[in-house]
């Protein structure tokens, strides 16, 4: 009970309880003093005054009052060597983030002798208290609220620190979130502020979020940047983007204010904070008010210090542009045989491999083994292969946002017989690839941001590829587009692909024409913007609209054949992402190629970037052939 409770109870001013409890009562009545009296002890209350002033001797004694002990190890431990190192006892009062048991805190404290308080209050009401302890002669220290300055002075500079990081990795859109129950959010979003006004960043009260705010959404009006007043609250940041189908740090950076207790995650870029060498400064200063003495020493200015760079990366505007990827993932069974199975007849394989496939994956992964971003859009089962295919993606660095199992279905399978000289042939399974929708595509629209390039392939439904076009043109990347044999393209897809890619089989069932020149010249027409027709060991034929160009295989020994036009996609895409003009890029596609038939299985053989540029620089001789001037009907503008 406080001096305020008991005055109302007794129905009396503060001043009069405070007369009477201090023996000043002479002009008072002796009814009203017995009823003051009555009431102050039927609630137990004793006045800070009445037990120090009975008492002649420093107790040598401190009181720290927190908010929650749980939340508050290295501060505390900072307060309690402090303390004793200057000779004085502690008393420990844990309010357990409750106005209640801090109100019973209180009554407690009066019944002990104390010299001095270090109180971390559970609400910003804190002057009645703060009165009746300078009544009590009871010297106070806050370690939040108005005081010390020092205090707060290092956390807005935190707030400024973190905000500042972000600037570094060129974020200019960055959002606040405040947390939930902090008492440094006000102080380190002052130093958010003051960091945005001195990079020249305007202020938008509108990026100010608490945790439960529409997080997800703000990436849509283009925050790509969060910092979050505690560990808890950047979980929570993290677990709302990850849900909506965002990755961080890929699509959104995050970092928080370390808190005194462990992270909920050590996958959190947190800002580190000295909170012992605080527990040391705030118990000096309390101690030298005790004494009549100047002011104890501030801790030094906080240092810059990560925990991790987990969740830290730049901005889309600074980075390198990422490739999408939107094709099956596949088991892939392949069966070793002497020569491929005919109708009537049957064979014997006497070696047989499982890997993961798909031509999503496939140049997924090829794409990752460059050293590039790749990001899949695909289908999984929800079996064992489909944790078979998100180990082997993950491994290697694909980004696995746009997987999701879909339960119900087995991951697809392909079934692939390869014969002696590297030919093969396959039965496919879609599997869990044929529940891909274009709906499911466009939900993952987000991914398509700064994306450089898209692979797309016949695999997914026309509609599926369809519409990854689309997001890829709404978002200004190019297209690569594989189509397979036999399969109807829409009209709309031809013009909105920059770089064709059939195999012959396919060139010749879709182009009404024997020649490869003239087929590629028919795709021109669809509108495609070039044309690559490859040839399996006769290597591939560029067509552009100014010039084409031959080019031939690599001089290697193929054992398997199957996926090579994916690794040339996958090279294309890296080596065109690097400036390479197109010329050069199928080029340096075709060795990629050639790297992958000598090996058996896709993925194991796919080429990494060193060893690709390595046999790059020491290449015998260059594949493409001197260009064949086009007669000028045949040029396009």
């Amino acid at each position: 009970m406080t001096i305020k409770e008991v005055a109302k109870q007794a129905g009396v001013s503060v001043s009069t309880v405070s007369k009477i409890i201090n023996n000043k009562a002479d002009n008072i009545s002796p009814a009203t003093i017995d009823r003051v009296l009555e009431v102050a002890k039927k609630n137990h209350y004793v006045p800070y005054g009445k037990i120090k002033n009975t008492l002649n001797s420093k107790g040598f004694t401190l009181a720290v009052m927190l908010r929650s002990v749980a939340s508050s190890s290295n501060l505390l431990k900072g307060v309690i060597s402090g303390a004793k190192t200057k000779g004085y006892a502690v008393l420990l009062f844990d309010s357990s983030c409750s106005q209640e048991q801090e109100d019973s805190n209180f009554r407690e404290l009066s019944r002990h002798h104390v010299d001095g308080l270090l109180w971390e209050p559970v609400s910003c009401r804190t002057e009645e208290r703060e009165r009746e302890l300078a009544e009590a002669h009871i010297c106070l220290q806050m370690c939040s609220g108005s005081e010390p300055a020092w205090y707060q002075d290092n956390f807005r500079q935190f707030g400024r620190l973190m905000t500042q990081r972000l600037v570094n990795l060129s974020h200019t859109s960055i959002a606040f979130v405040k947390g939930e129950n902090c008492v440094a959010s006000s102080t380190l979003l002052e130093g958010y502020e003051q960091c945005l006004y001195e990079n020249k960043i305007p202020y938008d009260a509108a990026r100010v979020l608490e945790v439960e705010g529409q997080l997800p959404e703000q990436i849509s009006v283009g925050v790509s940047a969060f910092v979050c007043a505690d560990p808890l609250s950047a979980q929570r940041v993290i677990c709302r983007l990850t849900a909506a189908g965002f990755t961080v740090p890929g699509d959104a950076s995050v970092i928080a204010l370390a808190s005194d207790v462990p992270c909920p995650s050590h996958e959190i870029s947190l800002e580190r904070v000295p909170y012992d060498t605080y527990g040391l400064a705030l118990v000096d200063s309390l101690i030298a008010r005790c004494e009549d003495r100047d002011e104890g020493q501030p801790p030094p200015a906080p240092a810059e210090e990560l925990t991790s760079l987990a969740t830290l990366a730049r901005a889309f505007s600074a980075r390198k542009k990422r490739v999408i990827v939107l094709g099956s993932i596949n088991a892939d069974i392949t069966l070793n045989v002497s020569q491929l199975p005919q109708i009537g007849s049957s064979v014997v394989s006497h070696n047989m491999s499982v890997n993961l496939g798909g031509k999503g994956a496939n140049q997924a992964m090829g794409v990752a083994k460059l050293g590039w971003e790749a990001c899949l859009i695909a289908k999984v089962g929800n079996d064992v292969d489909a944790t078979m295919a998100f180990q082997a993606l993950n491994s290697e660095g694909v980004n696995t946002t746009g997987v999701r199992r879909e339960l119900g279905s087995d991951t697809g399978k392909a079934y692939i017989h390869v014969q002696e000289d590297g030919e093969s042939m396959m039965t496919l399974f879609p599997g869990a690839n044929g529940t891909m929708t274009a709906e499911y595509v466009r939900s993952m629209s987000h991914l398509f941001q700064n994306a450089g390039y898209c692979l797309l392939s016949t695999g997914p439904a026309p509609d599926c590829v369809l519409q990854a076009a689309r997001l890829s043109k709404g978002h200004g990347a190019q297209t690569i587009f594989k189509p397979s044999s036999g399969v109807e393209i829409p009209e709309e897809l031809y013009r909105l692909t920059d770089i064709f890619v059939p195999n012959r089989h396919a060139a010749a069932k879709l182009a009404p024409f024997p020649e490869v020149e003239r087929q590629a010249e028919y795709f021109l027409e669809q509108g495609v913007r070039n044309v690559i027709i490859t040839l399996g060991h006769r290597g591939c034929y560029l067509r552009t609209p100014e010039q084409a160009f031959w080019y031939d295989a690599p001089p290697v020994a193929t054992v398997d054949a199957t996926g090579a036009a994916d690794a040339f996609i996958a090279a294309l895409a890296v080596y065109l992402l690097q400036n390479y003009s197109l010329e050069d890029a199928v080029e340096i596609a075709s060795h990629a190629a050639g790297f992958c038939v000598t090996k058996q299985g896709v993925i194991p053989a796919l080429v990494d970037r060193n060893s690709l540029d390595q046999y790059l620089a020491t290449r015998p001789r260059p594949l493409r052939c001197s260009p064949s001037p086009l007669p000028a009907s045949h040029k396009r503008r």
